[in-house]
Formats: structure tokens, C-alpha cells, sequence
């Protein structure tokens, strides 16, 4: 679950974008060091980042006092938009 914070932490909103590549590259390599390593596998990756999603989406609905539904149709739609532009 920390390599996925590291690489969150790592891409940095309006950072260098050079930096932001090579950080999330090393968050990334430790994460599938791991999972080649059998330190925990596939599912466990998919665990963890959906406890941390969960918990960020329950956080970001409390705060914007909206619905969890409307925060995960907004990361949908955020995620569809970066997947378009790659």
C-alpha cells in the first residue's frame, strides 16, 4: 500500500513533469519488485488500492458534502479523460 502513496506522492499536480516520471518510475519498480519478489501479489495490490480509493472518495464526499457516487462519477470521468490523452 506505500508504493502506491509513494507513487501518488510522486506525481506532483503542476511539478516537473521529468521528476514526476522518474519518481512515479521508482514508486512503480518498488511495487513490481514486490510482486515479483512473491511478496504479495496481484490481488493484494488491487486490496490496497481499493481501501485507499474507498477511504479517499468517503473523505472527498464528506468534505464536498455530496454522495460517494458522485465523487466516483467525477474519478471516472477524470480517469476516462487522462486515458483519452495518453
Amino acid at each position: 500500500m506505500h508504493g502506491l502513496l509513494d507513487a501518488v506522492m510522486a506525481s506532483e499536480p503542476g511539478g516537473d513533469q521529468d521528476v514526476n516520471e522518474t519518481s512515479v518510475a521508482l514508486a512503480y519498480e518498488g511495487i513490481l519488485q514486490s510482486i515479483d519478489d512473491d511478496v504479495f501479489g496481484i490481488g493484494d495490490l488491487v486490496g490496497a488500492s481499493t481501501v485507499l480509493l474507498s477511504w479517499l472518495a468517503s473523505h472527498l464526499a464528506d468534505k464536498s458534502c455530496t454522495e460517494i457516487a458522485a465523487v466516483i462519477g467525477e474519478l471516472r470521468a477524470f480517469a476516462q479523460t487522462n486515458a483519452a490523452a495518453e
